[in-house]
């Protein structure tokens, strides 16, 4: 027995009824419902899972009192889904439905879905045969005898039985065929294109997805015994039956299933479409008999025996159909109560209606004076008149709005929408508004909004908005506005602003301008204990490009290095023109000095490129300067520049393309020790110390980073952030680094005589690495250490430091390469960042910076991108180190994430060469992380979720260690209040 078309009409109304009765406070509300919406494994599972994520977002966005989560299953897994009884939708095949329902796990469809196509909304389905377009010998379905056909599943409608149906009509038995099995059908049509099967079968529209993302070449293949049937909109080799159905399980409660299917037949604002048409929404349930005469002919089950129906059976498969026919009585009769209550009160009520109706005509006249007057001024006035209903739609306007919008009277708006009267851009920008209105319930005054006229040119005008309030429960029920066109106004107000805040050659802004967002950024920066730099920039020699191309052309160059500037630097930065040939910048919100230094590195190298400006060839350079900022320095703007433009003048006179730093101590230190420096060098003051890189999976020391220190006489010993900051930009910097190369390449030889072979580490400045030498420079060092080829050698450089140049550092990587040496990008993470910065460069490792290490714990967010930089390196194949490994609980979660080696103190701070070598021969894996790496080896996986996992449950660990330690320290203090009472 089947619902007909009248059934399933009142079937869909009554849900409607009970979802509206039920209301979003049942009583079930009291205890979250947890709903799984299970789908059918028709394709893979994360296209599955990603084209059904609307349909999930959109239940749990109208649903307060249930959560839903999505499952991709299998079929097995949907048995035993449904065997479990717990509260599920279940969007499944057909034939599977049908299965379902005989077993009696399940309650009758309460809809079945549609697709959307560009031929309309598509609700039936069939099953497509693919054959090779190699093949010729197979033209028809009887050439599928003897050959050999892989499906997806012999539960699959579309997958298997339909078209083994039409094979059964064409004479073709399914021992006919030798079938391969395959888990799905996508697994199905790779067995085909790699050629270990004849033909294959898919349900419909899955052959145009596969193709549409690219899986799937449609030259390669040819559908067999296609169909014509009009303007369907896929490829099908069989007759079509009713799409999917959405069945619930017997332990999912009625009032869920109802507003369910009330939420998706409502889809409040078109929402709740998966991608891909593949749900575009439910019609009422369709009719499967010719589905199941299918089976019957097929005998496959539950078809294959005769079936045993009872007045039982009847009942509980259409409980919901005869349930809401119940409803609609007990309504009717309501209905009926209801209306003979009410002509009783009409009776009673004639009387006093007669009474009113004089006064109602009164008041009628009144009205009618007021309206003809109300309808003088909409013709008369000049300003935008119009009143909006809840929906946004136009209820009446002014004739001067119609007239605007080109409508011949102000009657052709009603009923419009601002989307139907002004472009796009400008009608969302208008909802935006309102929106914002009618959240806050306040009025818009004066807002600045643009239009456009009909004849397509764009004006201003100032609107003033008010919202309407219902007098009865208080509710907005429209808007009130009024707009008076202000073009001119505006027009010269931003002529005045321009003018007055704005370099009128280069558009950049001004010295006032600058001046005023310096002191609002220093005034946020003493607010927040952050640092802001300046960097104050001019152009060497540009007198004489002036003198000898003259100032047309060097009026160019500063439009074009302005261009340049602009696209260098974040929006919340600031590049100002002072006059001549002066820039300046303002940097904020950045996490560290390196990354400002790595800003001005890379302008200095892009200005210094060759440019051609007015058809003339040149090559340009600039000097600069660079203070920083803090609220402790207790000291103005102007004070502020005056620094960086005098630590710029000192760039200018040691040279060309050159900056300075404006920090008065270290540049007093760097004047006092400039010689000290370079006598330490020679005196052999300086001594490396060697941090170990640890292999925990195999529990194995695999290199050590040489780390800089400066064995000062006075002073003893000095770590590099003492030092090195007042080298930056200075030659010196160069001769330590290839000092420090040279000995630690030394070094590994020394170990590797007494037969320890260790990778070594060595960190290179940017400075170091664009000098045109240094490729060869490195090849003499290599020589002169005879390294053996088992003793690598890796080169640190700043992640900030290689992306400032990154077209050079990407040669030199290249070049180095070829001589065995790799790269590393240090500190990963830190500066102007991108995870895209681990494919742009091409270094063979990553070293993910210690604050994400020792961040892991504290969010969630923090551990989500400590995994998406170990995801990332790993799909471009990059090695990753990770630095500043404190604690056992931080190596744990990096080993179950995939990172075996780390770098931290866990294991040892850096160490003396001949100390660290004895330290290396005796060290053994903490018995700890033995512990982890064997737990780790059994479960043969690098998965994230499995790391995930393992943080979740060292977080929750903590988390209970953290409460039990609280509360004891509690109890210790009532006891000793206690004692004192």
């Amino acid at each position: 027995m089947r619902l007909g078309t009248v059934a399933k009409g009142i079937f869909s109304a009554t849900l409607f009824v009970v979802m509206a009765a039920s209301g979003t406070q049942s009583s079930y509300a009291q205890n979250k419902e947890q709903v799984s919406i299970a789908v059918l494994e028709f394709d893979r599972p994360e296209v599955v899972a990603q084209q059904m994520r609307p349909l999930l977002d959109g239940l749990n966005e109208q649903f307060s009192d249930a959560d839903f989560t999505l499952e991709v299953l299998s079929i097995d897994e949907l048995d035993a889904l449904a065997r479990g009884g717990k509260s599920a939708i279940i969007v499944s095949d057909p034939y599977h439905y049908l299965r379902l329902r005989a077993s009696d796990r399940m309650t009758a469809a309460f809809a079945t879905m549609y697709r959307a196509s560009k031929v309309g909304n598509i609700g039936s389905m069939g099953g497509t045969i693919l054959v090779s377009s190699q093949s010729a010998d197979m033209s028809s379905l009887e050439d599928l005898r003897g050959k050999t056909v892989a499906i997806g599943d012999f539960r699959n409608t579309g997958g298997f039985v339909l078209p083994m149906a039409e094979l059964a009509r064409a004479g073709v038995e399914r021992s006919d065929i030798r079938w391969i099995e395959v888990g799905n059908q996508t697994n199905a049509v790779a067995e085909l294109i790699e050629g270990r099967v004849d033909a294959v079968f898919l349900r419909s529209s899955l052959m145009e997805a596969m193709v549409g993302r690219g899986d799937l070449d449609p030259g390669s293949v040819s559908v067999l015994n296609r169909q014509k049937l009009g303007d369907y909109p896929f490829a099908v080799s069989t007759r079509l039956h009713p799409e999917w159905p959405l069945v619930a399980s017997r332990g999912t409660p009625p009032e869920i299933v109802a507003r369910v299917l009330g939420v998706l037949l409502w889809r409040p604002g078109g929402r709740y479409v998966t991608t891909e048409g593949v749900f575009a929404g439910v019609n009422a349930p369709a009719d499967y008999s010719g589905l199941e005469s299918e089976l019957r002919q097929l005998r496959l089950t539950p078809y294959d025996k005769p079936p045993s129906v009872s007045i039982f059976d009847i009942w509980r498969q259409h409980t919901l159909g005869v349930s809401s026919v119940l409803v609609l009585l007990v309504m009717a009769l309501g209905l009926l109560l209801a209306l003979l209550e009410r002509n009783r009160r009409l009776g009673s009520l004639w009387a006093e209606l007669q009474r009113s109706v004089k006064a109602q005509k009164a008041d009628q006249r009144r009205l009618e004076d007021l309206n003809r007057h109300f309808e003088l001024f909409l013709n008369r006035t000049t300003d935008f008149m119009y009143f909006k209903d809840a929906s946004r739609r136009f209820v009446f306007t002014s004739r001067s709005f119609a007239e605007l919008v080109g409508m011949p009277d102000r009657h052709g708006v009603e009923g419009k929408t601002d989307a139907d009267v002004f472009p796009p851009e400008i009608a969302a920008e208008y909802l935006r508004q309102e929106d914002e209105l009618f959240r806050s319930r306040e009025p818009l005054v004066d807002q600045r909004q643009r239009f456009q006229r009909v004849d397509g040119s764009m004006g201003w005008m100032s609107t003033y908005k008010w919202p309407v309030f219902s007098k009865d429960n208080g509710e907005i029920t429209g808007l009130f506005g009024i707009s008076r066109d202000v073009t001119e106004l505006h027009d010269y107000e931003q002529k005045l602003e321009q003018a007055a805040y704005y370099d009128a050659l280069t558009g950049l802004p001004n010295r006032a301008l600058f001046f005023d967002r310096l002191e609002q950024a220093m005034a946020s920066a003493d607010r927040r204990k952050v640092e802001l730099a300046v960097v104050y920039m001019d152009l060497d020699k540009f007198k004489a490009i002036n003198d000898k191309h003259g100032h047309a052309t060097g009026d160019d160059l500063l439009m074009q290095l302005s261009q340049l500037f602009t696209s260098q630097i974040r929006r919340s930065d600031t590049v100002a023109r002072l006059g001549g040939d002066e820039f300046v910048f303002l940097i904020c919100d950045f996490n560290s000095r390196k990354e400002c230094i790595a800003l001005l590195d890379r302008l200095m190298s892009l200005i210094s490129e060759h440019r051609v400006v007015s058809g003339i060839p040149m090559q340009v350079s600039a000097s600069a300067g660079i203070a920083f900022y803090s609220s402790a320095m207790g000291i103005g703007p102007d004070h502020l520049l005056r620094q960086a433009d005098q630590a710029m003048y000192r760039a200018k006179n040691s040279g060309h393309n050159l900056y300075r730093i404006s920090n008065e101590q270290q540049e007093s230190e760097l004047r006092a020790f400039a010689d000290v420096f370079a006598e330490a060098i020679d005196k052999r003051e300086f001594e490396l110390h060697y941090q170990p890189l640890v292999d925990i999976r195999e529990g194995k020391i695999v290199g050590a980073e040489a780390l800089l220190r400066w064995r000062h006489p006075e002073r003893g010993l000095l770590f590099p952030d003492q030092f090195l900051p007042a080298l930056i930009g200075h030659p010196l910097r160069i001769k330590v680094d290839n000092w420090v190369r040279g000995e630690a390449l030394a070094q590994q030889a020394r170990w590797r005589q007494a037969g320890l072979d260790l990778g070594m580490h060595v960190n290179v400045t940017a400075l170091d690495i664009i000098q045109p030498e240094f490729v060869s420079r490195l090849r003499e060092e290599l020589e002169r250490s005879n390294r053996s080829p088992a003793s690598e050698l890796t080169l640190e450089i700043l992640e900030s430091a290689a992306v400032a140049d990154a077209q050079r550092v990407n040669a030199v990587i290249e070049e180095c390469r070829e001589s065995g040496v790799q790269f590393a990008l240090d500190d990963f993470g830190t500066g102007y960042s991108s995870l895209s910065h681990i494919k742009d460069l091409r270094a063979n490792c990553v070293k993910i910076d210690q604050r994400f290490i020792q961040s892991m714990y504290a969010s969630y967010d923090d551990f989500a991108l400590l995994m998406a930089i170990l995801s990332m390196a790993r799909a471009f194949d990059r090695k990753v180190i990770a630095e500043g490994v404190e604690t056992v609980e931080q190596a744990e979660v990096l080993l179950f994430l995939g990172c075996s080696q780390v770098q931290g103190w866990l294991f040892s701070k850096a160490k003396p060469a001949d100390q660290f070598k004895d330290w290396a021969e005796t060290w053994v894996l903490p018995s700890s992380l033995q512990q982890a790496t064997e737990e780790f080896s059994s479960l043969n996986s690098q998965d994230s979720h499995v790391g995930r996992a393992f943080w979740e449950q060292r977080t929750h660990s903590r988390n209970t260690e953290s409460t039990a330690a609280k509360s004891k320290k509690n109890r210790l203090s009532s006891l000793a209040l206690l004692q004192l009472d």
